[in-house]
């Protein structure tokens, strides 16, 4: 559904039926392109990441993979706290 950060963590927050569906694994991409298995932990219906990333994917399948990317957006103006410098 969205994605966001806190400066520190990333959070990932899926629809309410994830509890009971299947969850998609977690990949951050590096700069060259490759996808890398990410260390992430479900908190309801919230995957958490420690650490922030400009690209990742959640993919789901293995012949016929969904795959849902991630990229990062800069903030334009606004401060982290919703404030307009």
């Amino acid at each position: 559904m969205r994605a966001f950060d806190d400066g520190r963590q990333t959070f990932v927050e899926f629809p309410a039926s994830i509890v009971v569906g299947e969850a998609p694994p977690f990949f951050i991409v590096g700069a060259g392109g490759e996808a890398e298995l990410a260390n992430y932990r479900v908190r309801g219906r919230f995957y958490v990441i420690d650490r922030i990333f400009d690209v990742a994917e959640l993919r789901l399948g293995t012949k016929k993979q969904q795959i849902v990317r991630i990229s990062r957006v800069a903030e334009s103006g606004a401060s982290r706290t919703g404030k307009h410098s």
